[in-house]
């Protein structure tokens, strides 16, 4: 009778070992022992703790072998790799798209005795990336380690957006398509959930400002977001947002440096119908709205307690852009008693008047970032009680738009504090 042995699979990542057990079909008819081991090792190359979004992450399989009994050698013709698995479903093959989390980047070497191609595009989608063995497949002699392996093939991927599932990671898929010994063993359908971390999805305070000023003409942008396209002029900025630890959730936020500046509108067209009836499920439960036309633009920003303002390339590259739309109709939970603290002050803060909410939308700027529109991390940013005992504060920022210098003398810059900005999905 035939036997599989030790048909294992590990995933590296500072350190931890997982392993997997892949499975055989096997024949009917009686044979001698028989064994065919194969092994499959994942590294996230120099991965950090998290990997912030926009970050892009290279990843390194190594291909190895154990015993393999009445055989000489295990071949594989090709594998497959899956972008992000939602982890509410089952994680096999192929899993439930996550949405447009990681994007399949390409930058294939290997170091393999053949070549290793891909069809797919530079692109979320499809989830699933099958890389394929040139010719006949790769040949991999029995007893060969699996580290350092008999080769390597590294390519990379781009995380477009936080883990959406609860897990509080981005669960992905790898493994072999179908492998097979020369002793007549199959190997196949075998497959493991190496993760992504990420950081904890932005809450942020909205503070009121005095105005941040806007290079003269004002910038005219294009914006496109889910539910349309538009035409806008920025008029000043009006609040900034800064990272905030929300009911003791996130406690590194207040020293983070992702602000966003949020710019009111001069003009915006066109009026396009909106829809209405649309559920917005976030921390506090579930809220119904009528979406209206945006009011408002986040733009990533750089901040200094200190002049000057801060250099370019401090601007946070780990956040996008979100267009803010009007809300009309709004029902749901009005919680109070929420803890905020962000590095401009420690509250506790009650959500008091849902008309006034804004749902924000990743917003391509410029066609700056086509991937935003399909990012499905949206804030929906609630009107709380107001807050403006904090002391004075005068802060100088920089983002796209060029530096914000205007200060007040004898006047603090950020004047109160009201609205709470909380993660949100559209289901």
């Amino acid at each position: 009778m035939q036997t599989l042995e030790g048909i294992t699979m590990r995933r590296i990542l500072t350190g931890s070992v997982i392993g997997l057990a892949l499975m055989a079909s096997l024949p009917t008819v009686a044979l001698a022992a028989q064994t065919c081991n194969g092994f499959i090792t994942v590294d996230y190359v120099n991965a950090p703790p998290f990997t912030n979004i926009g970050d892009t992450v290279r990843l390194r399989v190594h291909f190895g072998t154990g015993d393999i009994q009445g055989g000489t050698k295990l071949t594989i013709q090709s594998f497959q790799f899956d972008l992000d698995c939602n982890a509410n479903f089952p994680l096999t093959p192929p899993c439930t798209d996550e949405g447009t989390i990681v994007q399949f980047e390409d930058n294939i070497t290997t170091t393999c005795p053949v070549a290793v191609t891909s069809v797919h595009a530079v692109s979320p989608n499809p989830n699933a990336v099958i890389f394929n063995f040139a010719g006949a497949g790769l040949d991999i002699p029995a007893g060969t380690p699996t580290d350092p392996g008999l080769c390597v093939v590294e390519f990379d991927v781009r995380v477009l957006a936080p883990d959406t599932d609860g897990s509080g990671k981005i669960e992905q898929l790898v493994g072999y398509d179908i492998a097979k010994c020369d002793n007549g063993v199959l190997v196949s359908g075998g497959f493991q959930t190496p993760s992504i971390e990420t950081p904890p999805p932005f809450h942020f305070d909205c503070y009121q400002m005095r105005g941040a000023n806007l290079p003269s003409p004002k910038p005219v942008v294009t914006l496109q977001d889910v539910f349309g396209s538009y035409g806008a002029t920025l008029a000043q900025g009006h609040r900034l947002c800064a990272p905030t630890n929300k009911n003791g959730e996130d406690p590194a936020a207040p020293n983070r440096p992702e602000h966003l500046t949020a710019y009111d509108f001069a003009n915006v067209a066109p009026n396009i119908p909106e829809p209405s009836g649309v559920k917005v499920d976030t921390q506090f439960g579930t809220y119904t709205v009528n979406i209206g036309n945006p009011v408002r633009l986040l733009v990533p920003t750089a901040k200094s307690l200190v002049a000057p303002p801060p250099p370019p390339a401090q601007i946070p590259t780990n956040l996008r852009h979100y267009l803010c739309h009007d809300l009309a109709g709004v029902q749901g939970p009005t919680p109070t008693g929420i803890t905020v603290q962000s590095q401009f002050a420690a509250n506790t803060v009650a959500v008091t008047n849902l008309g006034r909410s804004v749902l924000c939308a990743p917003v391509n700027k410029n066609n700056g970032d086509p991937g935003a529109p399909g990012d499905p991390g949206f804030l929906m940013c609630l009107r709380t009680t107001e807050q403006n005992d904090f002391g004075t504060e005068n802060v100088f920022l920089t983002n796209q738009f060029g530096p914000s210098t205007t200060q007040f003398t004898n006047q603090p810059f950020i004047t109160q504090y009201d609205e709470l900005c909380v993660p949100a999905t559209l289901p």
